[in-house]
This record gives C-alpha cells, sequence and structure tokens, in this order.
C-alpha cells in the first residue's frame, strides 16, 4: 500500500495533462458553437418565412389591386352599356349590362376596407399614396355611375329583381335641378357624365395607380426578399464555417481522447487478458495514475496468491489436502502413465451424523480430526499430501509405486489404528501394477464398491453387537 501512494504521489508532482484540463475547455467551446450554430438556424428559419410571407403578402396585395382595377372596368363598361342604350329594340330593359353592374358592385373587392388593407400589407409611402390615390379616383367614378345610372332609372325604372337591389339601395337622390330636366335631356346628362373627358381622366387615373402601386410594391418585395437572401447566405456561410469548427473540435477530442485514454485502455485490456503490467508511459494523468495502481496491485495479488493457493488445497478441519488438491493429482497421474503401480482407498467415517445429533458437532468435528490422523498416519505418503477429504465424511487416499502385500499390512495396522483413537471408519481399496485412463476408473469403481461392502459389514457387526 505503501508503494502505491509513493507512485501516486509522484504521479500528481508531475505536470501531466489531465481529462479534465483537456476536456472542460472543448466541451465550453462546443457548446458555445453549439449555441451559435442554433441561433443562426433559428434565424435562418425565421428568414426564410419571413421572406415566403413577403412574397405572398406582395401576391396577394398584387391580386386585390388587380381586382380593384378590372372591378373599376367592368363597372365603367357595364354602366356606359346601359346608359347609352338603356332600352332594347323590343322596348325592354336591357338587363344584362344591370345585371354585370349589380354583380360587379356587390363584390367585396372596393371601397374603404379594401384601400386600407392594400395600404397595410408592407407599403410605404409612395405606394400608399398611390392606391389611395386610386382608390379616390374609383369612387368618383363609381359615385358618377350611380348619378348617371339614377338619371336613366327616373325615366326607365329598373325591373324588381332582386339582384337590383344593390343598385337601388346606393342610388342617390337627383338635384333639385335635375328632377325639372326631361327625359331627353336626362338621358343627355347621363351619356355626358359617363363619356365625358372628365371621366375617362378619372378611369385612366385609376388605371395609372394601380400599376403604379403594383409595380412599386413589386420592387419593395423584391428589395425586401433579395436583402433577406443576403442576409441568409451570409448566415449559412457562418453556419458551414461553425459547422466546420464543431467537426474539427470533435476530431481534435477525438484524437486527444483515443491517444491518451481509449487506446492505453485498449492497450489495459490486453495486459490484462495477457497478465502483464500495463504501460505507464502514455495518456493522461489519470490513465497513468490507473496504470500504477494496477501494477501495484498486480504485484500483491502475485504474492497472495501464493498464499491462498496453499490455504486453497488444505482442508481447514482436518489439515489434509482437499477435493481441489485431489482432483489436481489425478490429473497429474493420469497424465503420468508411467506404469507405476496404483492403490486406491476410498473411506467413509461411520456414525457422523448420530455423533452430530446426540453428543454435538464439536464432537462430530474431533471425529473426523481423528480419522484424518488414522488415514494419514497409515496411508500417507510424503507428509500425508497423497491424503485428501473429499466431502463431508468422505477421505481418499491415492498412493503409487507400492505393492499389493505393502498396502493389505498398511490396512490391517488401519483397523488397529481406528481402536486406538476412537474412530470407526469404513474403507476399501482397489489396486493395479500400471496406471490409465481406464485402469484409475476401474479401481476407483471397484474401491468404491468394497468400501460400501465393508461399510454394510460393519453395520450388521454393529447390530448383532447391541442384539
Amino acid at each position: 500500500m505503501e508503494k502505491v501512494n509513493q507512485s501516486n504521489d509522484n504521479i500528481k508532482k508531475k505536470k501531466l495533462i489531465t481529462i479534465n484540463a483537456l476536456t472542460i475547455p472543448i466541451i465550453a467551446l462546443l457548446v458555445a458553437l453549439h449555441i451559435v450554430v442554433v441561433a443562426l438556424i433559428i434565424n435562418i428559419n425565421r428568414n426564410s418565412v419571413s421572406m415566403t410571407e413577403t412574397a405572398e403578402s406582395t401576391k396577394e396585395s398584387i391580386a386585390d389591386a388587380t381586382a380593384l382595377l378590372a372591378g373599376v372596368s367592368q363597372l365603367s363598361e357595364s354602366c356606359i352599356s346601359f346608359v347609352v342604350k338603356p332600352r332594347l329594340d323590343n322596348n325592354n330593359t336591357n338587363i344584362g349590362p344591370l345585371n354585370a353592374f349589380a354583380a360587379e358592385l356587390s363584390q367585396d373587392h372596393r371601397g374603404a376596407d379594401i384601400i386600407k388593407k392594400l395600404s397595410e400589407n408592407g407599403a410605404d409611402n409612395e405606394a400608399i399614396n398611390y392606391i389611395r390615390d386610386a382608390g379616390v379616383n374609383a369612387g368618383d367614378l363609381l359615385n358618377t355611375q350611380l348619378y348617371a345610372l339614377a338619371l336613366v332609372n327616373s325615366i326607365y325604372p329598373f325591373p324588381p329583381q332582386p339582384n337590383l337591389d344593390v343598385i337601388r339601395e346606393n342610388l342617390p337622390e337627383l338635384e333639385q335641378v335635375d328632377t325639372e330636366l326631361t327625359n331627353e335631356e336626362k338621358i343627355n346628362k347621363a351619356q355626358s357624365l359617363v363619356l365625358s373627358e372628365r371621366y375617362g381622366s378619372m378611369k385612366y387615373n385609376v388605371n395609372q395607380n394601380v400599376t403604379k402601386y403594383t409595380t412599386h410594391l413589386q420592387d419593395l418585395s423584391d428589395n425586401k426578399i433579395k436583402d433577406i437572401s443576403k442576409q441568409i447566405s451570409t448566415m449559412q456561410t457562418t453556419l458551414l464555417i461553425h459547422t466546420a469548427l464543431v467537426i474539427i473540435t470533435f476530431t481534435a477530442l477525438f484524437i486527444g481522447l483515443y491517444k491518451n485514454l481509449i487506446y492505453p485502455l485498449a492497450v489495459f485490456t490486453k495486459s490484462i487478458e495477457s497478465d502483464k503490467e500495463f504501460d505507464t508511459k502514455n495518456g493522461y494523468k489519470e490513465t497513468k495514475l490507473l496504470a500504477y495502481a494496477y501494477n501495484n496491485l498486480l504485484k500483491r495479488r502475485d504474492e497472495l496468491d501464493s498464499k491462498l493457493r496453499s490455504m486453497a488445497e488444505k482442508d481447514f478441519l482436518t489439515g489434509l489436502n482437499n477435493r481441489y488438491k485431489y482432483e489436481q493429482c489425478l490429473e497429474s497421474i493420469v497424465g503420468q502413465n508411467d506404469n507405476k503401480s496404483f492403490a486406491y482407498i476410498l473411506f467413509d467415517v461411520n456414525y457422523l451424523k448420530l455423533t452430530n445429533d446426540t453428543i454435538g458437532h464439536e464432537e462430530g468435528d474431533n471425529l473426523l480430526r481423528r480419522a484424518a490422523k488414522c488415514i494419514g498416519e497409515c496411508f500417507g505418503q510424503g507428509s500425508d499430501e497423497n491424503c485428501f477429504r473429499v466431502g463431508g465424511d468422505e477421505f481418499v487416499s491415492i498412493m503409487t509405486d507400492i505393492t499389493l502385500d505393502e498396502l493389505e499390512e498398511r490396512a490391517e495396522k488401519f483397523k488397529s489404528l481406528q481402536k486406538a483413537n476412537k474412530a470407526s471408519v469404513s474403507y476399501g481399496y482397489a489396486y493395479s501394477d500400471t496406471v490409465n485412463t481406464s485402469t484409475i476408473r476401474k479401481i476407483m469403481k471397484d474401491a468404491e464398491i468394497h468400501m460400501y461392502s465393508n461399510k454394510e459389514n460393519m453395520h450388521k457387526q454393529y447390530l448383532n453387537n447391541i442384539a
């Protein structure tokens, strides 16, 4: 632990680049760039919408102004047609022009409301003056037309058709002097009103003012759209630059992280897989601290591993080798295949459960220790390394390079040693002059059969003694 702290202190004293020192400024820069990019996108969209709205508004205003001009022409033509010839050859009312005049008069593309609407649709004072002048002239024309129709109506009343009510409702009262005119004089005055030079001049002025209004409004719209397009183009260029900066920043961040964090971690992974120490030369300060810490832990692990390995191979209660060591022993014997003799002795401690249940587990543990002592003393080779506790009450001894006579002598000694140590252990063994995989399996099976046979005989003897 002291070495780890010393390594960490040495790293901390060095002026190394930390992850925070690199990433925090870059993240702050990226946030700022993203804010600018988002703001540019919002402004580009807003200007695009404004450009579209300007074009649509201008188109609508020009259409309304054109409708106003067309309406003036329609009223003028239909009024003149009726005033010039109020009666047909069959002496019936010339109803066609009246119907056309009434239909146009009922439309909503004239009057103060449409002039106000056209004045508010993005127009400047010049355009507003044009459309107001056109509206004044159109109003004068309509008043003249209605007065002319009133003169004719005083002679030839309009038919009682509902669609003509809109004309009747707007007809002015004749001046006193005109009421005293003869019918012929009234017709002549009505025709002079709609055919006069003043009437034509007013109609021309309407046409000219509407044309000026639409032309000027279109110029305003084109200039505005042009300015917005320039703004959008500038913002798009700025957006492209900032996007490139974002990409460059991300690339630089990735290169830095890859070189000093991702790549070292990948190397660390390979070092872990090969159980080697980490490289402490490359990477951020945190990466090097990690490498030093891991390397120190690796050393401590190796030291503890040797201690734990010995502890892992021993049975804590009896002091004999455990099942793990037993499996290793079998594998090593099979792998040798050196034609040595082989003996396999299987043990099962009798009355362990009964001892635990009646006297207590502490006495049961003592019984296991005594049984292990007997097994080790009789069948142990080389500090009992060939004797194993493989289960709760099961033990095994594996003996090599031993004769059958020697094995039987040890078995007899084991019987007497059990009595001296107050232990009862069933056992069975099998023997072979050679060792290989097939013979080991057969020997183990035979030893098991003999052990259970011995156990059964010992139980029968126990029952006979009780009886």
